[in-house]
C-alpha cells in the first residue's frame, strides 16, 4: 500500500502452486525529472522467475535513458501531441531494450534459463494515462462509472499475430505459438526469437508493446493492472464492479478490493485517483484521445474467456498439457493436420490439407476406413477363437 501524486495504490501477489513466485511488479512513485509522474507495472512470468524479476528491476532505467524521454522531460507543454509521442515512443522502446539487455545476460547466453513474461505498464501524468502492453496481462480503468480497457490481449490466433508468426517461420497449434506458448508477445522466451535476419518487432514472439493513451478527466476513479489470474475468473466490467462501491460503504469497499487483490494465483495493482494530482487544465494542442473500440481494434476485439463462479476450483493452468490431436493453424487458412499417439506410443497422422496431402476430409475418410478395418479384424479374430 502507498500514496503518491494523489494516487492511493495497493499491490498484491500470490504464488499459487508453482515452485517459485514467477510474477513481479514495479512501482515508481515519483519519476526523476518529472516528479508529478508515477509508473506502475506488472510482469507475469512463465517457465521460471528470471525474466519477470529482470524486467521489473530494469524497465524504469531503460525508460530514463531513452533520448525521447529526455526530450519529453525538457518540453514545457507536456500535453502537446509531440510530447505525448515522445513519451509513447520512450515506453515502447524501453520494452524492446529490456528484452535486448536480458538476452545479453549469462543466464540466457548459457541457456540456463528459458523463462519469459508478459508485461503491462501504466504511466500516470497530471493529464494523461499511458499504457504499454505486451502479452495477455491487462489493465482497465473506471471513469464516471464506465469501464474503459487500457489494453487488449495478444493471442497467437489473432489475425495480426498469426500473420507475423507465419512470416517468421512459426505456426500456431492448439492456439499456441509452435504448439507451446499461449501468448504471442512477451519479454524473454528467446527460443521464439531465433531469426537474426528479422528485427525484434517481426519475430515469432515479440516484446513490442501496443500503446493506449487516455486523457484524464475529473470523473476518473481507479485503475486496475493485473496478470491473467484475475481475468481468468472475471471480465472487465465485473472486475470494475468489484472495486466500485456506493457512497458510505467503506466496509464493502475494503472487502471487495481485498477479494480482487487476492484473486487466484495473480499479481495485481490497484490505484485510486484523487483530485490532488489531477490537472484541471485540458490539453490545448492535442485532440482528446479516446479508447479504441473493439470493432475497430486490429484484433477485432479480445477473446471471450469462459465464465467461472467465484469460489469454484481454478481451471487448468495454461501450461497444462494440450490436446495432441488439434489441428495446426496457418495464416493462409490451411490446416497442416496434426499427429497423435496410438495405444502403444506410435505416432499417427490425422490428415490435413497441406500440400501433398489428401485434405482434411480425405484424410478423415482414410482414417475412418483404417479404423473400420482394424475393428473388423478384431471381431474376426474374436469370433474365430
Amino acid at each position: 500500500m502507498g500514496e503518491c501524486n494523489g494516487l492511493k495504490y495497493g499491490v498484491s501477489g500470490m504464488q499459487g502452486w508453482r515452485v517459485d513466485m514467477e510474477d513481479a511488479h514495479t512501482v515508481v512513485e515519483q519519476i526523476e525529472g518529472v516528479p508529478d509522474h508515477s509508473l506502475f507495472a506488472v510482469f507475469d512470468g512463465h517457465g521460471g522467475q528470471f525474466a519477470a524479476k529482470f524486467a521489473a528491476a530494469h524497465v524504469m532505467a531503460h525508460i530514463a535513458k531513452q533520448p525521447l524521454f529526455t526530450s519529453y522531460k525538457e518540453v514545457t507543454d507536456k500535453t502537446s501531441a509531440d510530447a505525448m509521442d515522445m513519451l509513447n515512443g520512450a515506453m515502447r522502446l524501453a520494452f524492446i531494450e529490456v528484452d535486448v539487455s536480458m538476452a545479453e545476460t549469462t543466464e540466457i547466453k548459457d541457456r540456463r534459463d528459458r523463462s519469459g513474461c508478459t508485461a503491462i505498464m501504466v504511466m500516470v501524468t497530471p493529464t494523461h494515462i499511458v499504457c504499454a502492453n505486451s502479452g495477455d496481462s491487462r489493465s482497465v480503468y473506471c471513469t464516471g462509472g464506465e469501464t474503459i480497457p487500457l489494453s487488449y490481449d495478444h493471442k497467437p490466433f489473432h489475425a495480426q499475430e498469426l500473420q507475423r508468426i507465419d512470416k517468421a517461420g512459426g505456426y500456431v497449434s492448439m492456439k499456441r505459438v509452435d504448439g507451446d506458448l499461449a501468448v504471442s508477445r512477451a519479454l524473454g522466451d528467446f527460443q521464439y526469437k531465433d531469426r537474426p535476419d528479422l528485427p525484434a518487432e517481426e519475430q515469432k514472439v515479440t516484446a513490442n508493446p501496443d500503446m493506449e493513451i487516455m486523457v484524464r478527466k475529473e470523473t476518473d476513479e481507479f485503475i486496475v493492472i493485473s496478470c491473467d489470474g484475475i481475468w481468468d475468473v472475471v471480465e472487465n466490467p465485473e472486475c470494475v464492479a468489484m472495486v466500485q462501491v456506493s457512497e458510505g460503504r467503506e466496509g464493502g469497499r475494503q472487502e471487495n478490493e481485498s477479494k480482487l487483490l487476492n484473486a487466484h494465483y495473480s499479481s495485481a495493482l490497484l490505484m485510486r485517483t484523487t483530485q490532488a494530482h489531477y490537472s484541471s487544465t485540458p490539453p490545448q494542442t492535442s485532440p482528446p484521445l479516446t479508447p479504441t473500440s473493439r470493432a475497430d481494434h486490429p484484433f477485432g476485439g479480445r477473446e471471450q474467456r469462459p465464465s467461472y463462479q467465484r469460489g469454484s476450483p481454478r481451471p487448468m493452468p495454461r501450461e497444462g498439457f494440450p490436446r495432441q490431436h488439434d489441428n495446426v493453424h496457418r495464416s493462409d487458412g490451411r490446416s497442416q493436420g496434426g499427429r497423435r499417439r496410438g495405444r502403444h506410443g506410435e505416432e499417427r497422422d490425422e490428415g490435413g490439407c497441406d500440400e501433398g496431402g489428401g485434405g482434411e476430409e480425405g484424410g478423415g475418410e482414410e482414417l475412418m476406413r483404417a479404423r473400420k478395418t482394424s475393428s473388423g479384424e478384431r471381431e474376426k479374430h474374436s469370433g474365430g477363437s
